[in-house]
């Protein structure tokens, strides 16, 4: 009975099972990964949203100044409260996409954290292999989770960046009464609003990157000390080095950034950049939002 219960204790531990010891290592990680599955399932479904709510801002846009052009006061109004109605229901997508950021950049920090536990692991079993098949699915094995390591970067880090879409086309007609002046100046607020969004996640992008670039140095150090391992096999490990120079003006003011790429210096200089082009556009949107209030008001410059 007492070999009975030895043998029962044995195989639920995972001793008895071919790799059972190794699949108990990686549940941290399958819970993790599931996790960050979903959280990006959820984040893509709301970006999808927005995107197709701001293309359909657009044409209502371009309707309300051909309404305008007509010269059918009627239409002109019922224009501009579809493009005022259409405007808020952008904000409110825009709205659920920063909380499904949020949610999927914990998501993404959490299953870093189980890769980078389990490459641990993997490291410290390839420094006490003795056979060559061993060490060869050790270094496979690493490999791998260095690749999945990079794609979960890219996914949880650049979506969160968005894009600067071009100030609304709006002008001062002779025309405007205070109703249109107050409508142009919320469109102008609008897309301020969709400005500080942009910035609140450059922000929060440099601030990670940094902190990363920080720890991926000390662990460039670490991984340097472990010369006896075939490098070749340990792809897509430490801090990428790339030819890529950062130069001044090179960010695409209405495109979305890509950075999966660059060193992480190189996307640290590069959001800076782009930060700092966000808040110009975003002051620029408020200062003309301004003018138009203050014209509504009957204030004149």
């Amino acid at each position: 009975m007492k070999l009975l219960a030895l043998l029962v204790f044995s195989l639920l531990s995972g001793a008895f099972v071919p790799g059972g010891g190794e699949a108990l290592a990686q549940e941290p990680q399958v819970v993790a990964e599931a996790a960050w599955s979903e959280a990006l399932a959820s984040y893509r479904e709301i970006l999808e949203a927005r995107d197709a709510a701001l293309r359909t801002h657009d044409i209502l846009m371009d309707r309300q100044e051909e309404a305008r052009r007509s010269g059918d006061d009627a239409r002109a109004r019922d224009a501009m409260r579809q493009v005022h109605d259409q405007g808020i229901r952008v904000m409110l997508l825009e709205q659920q996409l920063r909380m499904a950021a949020d949610a999927l950049q914990a998501a993404g920090r959490a299953y870093l954290a189980a890769l980078e536990v389990r490459e641990e692991e993997l490291l410290d079993a390839l420094g006490s292999a003795i056979l060559p098949m061993t060490r060869t699915r050790l270094q496979s094995q690493i490999a791998e989770l260095r690749q999945e390591y990079r794609e979960v970067e890219r996914e949880s880090g650049t979506p969160q960046v968005g894009e600067l879409r071009p100030l609304p086309d709006v002008v001062v007609d002779r025309r405007d009464g205070p109703e249109e002046l107050r409508g142009k100046a919320g469109l102008l607020e609008n897309r301020a609003a969709e400005y500080d969004s942009v910035i609140a996640g450059l922000e929060r992008e440099i601030s990670t990157r940094e902190r990363r670039l920080q720890l991926e140095r000390g662990r460039e150090d670490l991984m340097a000390g472990i010369s006896r391992f075939d490098d070749a096999a340990l792809t897509g490990g430490g801090i990428p080095r790339s030819g890529t120079e950062v130069r001044p003006g090179s960010m695409d003011p209405v495109g979305e950034v890509d950075l999966s790429s660059l060193p992480l210096e190189d996307q640290i200089a590069l959001l800076r950049e782009y930060l700092v082009l966000a808040r110009d556009m975003r002051n620029e949107a408020l200062a003309m939002a301004r003018v138009f209030r203050d014209r509504a008001e009957g204030v004149r410059p």
